[in-house]
């Protein structure tokens, strides 16, 4: 999520480096956007033939990679091949974390997966603040997206030899058929509400630099959006978890 949320704003501060058009600004969220889609249709395949902590160290590796290409590529084409590989990787890396809370955790895995989602709330928060930060300091705004890669690989390695628990097969012999209608209308209110969150992570501090601000301070002020966001998850986490 740190990185999800950095990108947009870096996204802005690519395009004051290098002085592409709005419309290729526009391109870089489409490959991460059809990165994610290719992860999220993919996934249940993956996941059937790869163990839960090949998936994991795999797509974490993956994710570095891609965020190594987005900050390190010396022009367009570098840099849209690695927001490509980041909406790939990241999405993949993101499903199998929720995946292994599910199949660790069993009949309280909502509860794991709301407390998790808060987790990430506040990773939200921080990264356009560091990201603002290291952008006006001598570092440069780049260094923003070594941090994740930095703490997942020591992750990796204090747990890599931890048992993670087995997918669960609970619905592999149920018959095949479509979904309900409930599900598939929170699938379209979750779409519809992603598009509006997501246009105004990666557009808004276009907006923003019509006021006169920086790149630099129209991306750190954003924080405020995902602090909204990160308020607005403790509280339906709150009402989620009482009866009724």
């Amino acid at each position: 999520t740190f990185w999800l949320y950095a990108f947009g704003p870096a996204v802005t501060l690519l395009r004051e480096e290098f002085r592409f058009s709005y419309t290729l600004l526009g391109v870089y969220e489409v490959l991460l956007a059809v990165g994610a889609a290719v992860a999220g249709a993919s996934f249940a395949w993956v996941a059937r033939r790869l163990a839960r902590g090949v998936l994991l160290w795999c797509s974490a590796l993956a994710t570095g990679v891609g965020a190594g290409l987005f900050t390190l590529g010396g022009g367009v084409p570098a840099t849209l091949l690695g927001a490509g590989m980041f909406g790939l990787a990241g999405t993949m890396l993101l499903t199998v974390v929720q995946a292994i809370l599910s199949d660790r955790h069993g009949s309280r895995r909502d509860q794991a997966l709301t407390e998790a989602n808060i987790g990430a709330g506040a990773s939200a928060v921080f990264a356009p603040l560091v990201l603002g930060a290291l952008a006006a300091s001598v570092v440069g705004w780049r260094a923003t997206f070594a941090l994740p890669a930095v703490v997942l690989a020591v992750l990796y390695l204090r747990y890599r030899h931890e048992p993670l628990p087995a997918a669960s097969r609970h619905h592999t012999a149920e018959t095949a058929g479509g979904l309900p209608a409930a599900c598939w209308l929170f699938a379209v209110l979750t779409a519809a509400g992603s598009a509006i969150e997501f246009c105004l992570v990666y557009f808004g501090p276009q907006v923003l630099l019509a006021t006169g601000l920086s790149a630099a301070a129209a991306s750190t002020a954003l924080s405020s959006n995902f602090l909204g966001i990160l308020i607005g998850r403790l509280i339906g986490a709150r009402l989620t978890g009482r009866p009724g």
